[in-house]
């Protein structure tokens, strides 16, 4: 009893590894990698790297997993070359080909917000190996070029020269806590977390961002939304005022074939800072899916199911029985049950 008291605390303590692989000539992407067995692939959006899913590894690394997290180019530990293609069509091909590189030959793919269009993307572009995806707040975007990230850049020389890093991480701070349900967890040091990258400079920064916006990308990503036959679930974060996920998202993500969408009331935009068991529990759900599917089940009998837990209300909206409409209900069940049938 004692040496396995042991082993789990070494298995807890285990310090995450940190990989920097050359995807292309000038390219390199960061790894970070905790744990053995299955893979289980991260991909966060443009905020927190590793440091957002520090909750999350431990838990899946002692269930016996291998979790990787992976920077896209700009982001993280990753470099950002200024001649890059920062398309989201090619941050999907360099996470695919830092995978390979680590042997990975299949694997559940977790994604956050803007990572969940580079997943869709690396699903339709490599289907075999992504056994399933969970999404949080992640929906189809076209590109990462939305209004409210143009309009923000534009002030880009006028933080440099008035604000410079301290005023980017209190616009940092400000938007996690907009996007909360509970900010309790926006203290500080994860603040400092999320914006370690940005000792690089403020204009470095700025710099990486306006590329990404005027990435131009091959091609659209809708059309090919309803090839995406492997289980897909996404967790919307329904408890924060501004809304992690717009109604045409929504709308667009009905045309996968086997898909599962969740309301989370007790959280917002990072559900895995406000609620991780939820997430730690949807991952291992989503694993058990990926291998359902794989033994030749019906994609009907594929869909995740809801994961509830004492402290939170999840309510699964997509695949449900059409309702009389309700004000109350989440904005976007109402607008799945407005949606026509397929």
């Amino acid at each position: 009893m004692m040496l396995a008291a042991l082993v789990t605390l070494a298995a807890v303590q285990e310090p995450t590894t940190l990989r920097l692989i050359e995807v292309a000539p000038a390219e390199t992407v960061a790894v970070h990698e905790l744990g053995y067995g299955d893979a289980i692939v991260i991909v966060p959006g443009l905020l927190g790297s590793a440091y957002g899913f520090r909750h999350i590894m431990p838990q899946l690394a002692d269930a016996g997993f291998r979790v990787i997290v992976v920077d896209m180019l700009g982001t993280g530990s990753s470099n950002a070359p200024e001649k890059a293609d920062y398309s989201l069509t090619a941050q999907a091909e360099r996470v695919l080909i830092a995978t390979r590189i680590l042997g990975i030959e299949r694997a559940v793919h977790v994604c956050h917000a803007i990572g969940g269009s580079v997943c869709y993307r690396m699903a339709l572009r490599e289907p075999d190996r992504i056994a399933s995806i969970l999404s949080i707040n992640g929906g189809p975007a076209e590109q990462l070029a939305t209004p409210g990230m143009k309009s923000a850049l534009k002030f880009a020389p006028l933080i440099k020269l008035f604000g410079g890093t301290g005023r980017v991480r209190s616009k940092v701070r400000e938007g996690m806590i907009k996007s909360s349900y509970d900010p309790s967890w926006v203290t500080d040091s994860v603040v400092a977390g999320y914006t370690a990258h940005y000792s690089q400079g403020v204009g470095h920064v700025l710099g990486t961002l306006k590329r990404m916006v005027n990435a131009k990308e091959p091609a659209a990503l809708a059309p090919g939304i309803p090839q995406i036959s492997l289980p897909v679930r996404v967790m919307i974060g329904s408890g924060s005022t501004t809304g992690a996920m717009t109604p045409d998202d929504i709308t667009s993500l009905q045309a996968l074939p086997a898909l599962a969408l969740d309301s989370v009331a007790s959280a917002g935009q990072y559900i895995h800072e406000e609620r991780p068991a939820l997430v730690v529990a949807a991952v291992l759900e989503s694993a058990r899916t990926a291998q359902t599917a794989a033994a030749g089940a019906s994609p009907a009998s594929g869909w995740p199911k809801p994961v509830r837990t004492a402290a939170d209300t999840v309510r699964q909206v997509a695949r449900a029985p059409r309702e009389p409409q309700d004000s109350r209900a989440p904005w976007f069940a109402r607008t799945l049950r407005s949606a026509p049938p397929r």
